[in-house]
């Protein structure tokens, strides 16, 4: 089921936002995430993407800090983890 044609002016709506949030991204990945945001349907999952933005805001109405700088990029380590009998060398961190 198409929830949205594609021409539609929401879809329109959200590249701008996702255009916008892209700016922000610290890494490579985090902008690929933001490329790959899609409207959803499923009740559960956006209830759950909800409690996410709440708990986000509450945050930022608290005026706590995120902490959104120094994350190391670990996705290779972690796919290397996949494998079996895989270890990381601690030098890499």
């Amino acid at each position: 089921m198409q929830l949205f044609p594609p021409t539609n002016l929401l879809i329109d709506e959200l590249q701008q936002i996702k255009l916008q949030c892209a700016t922000h991204a610290l890494m490579q990945r985090t902008m690929q995430s933001i490329a790959d945001v899609q409207p959803i349907s499923d009740f559960d999952l956006i209830c759950h993407h909800l409690l996410l933005v709440n708990e986000f805001k509450k945050l930022l109405v608290n005026g706590d800090q995120f902490p959104s700088d120094n994350y190391l990029d670990i996705h290779r380590e972690l796919k290397l983890l996949e494998l079996e009998n895989s270890t990381l060398a601690a030098s890499r961190f």
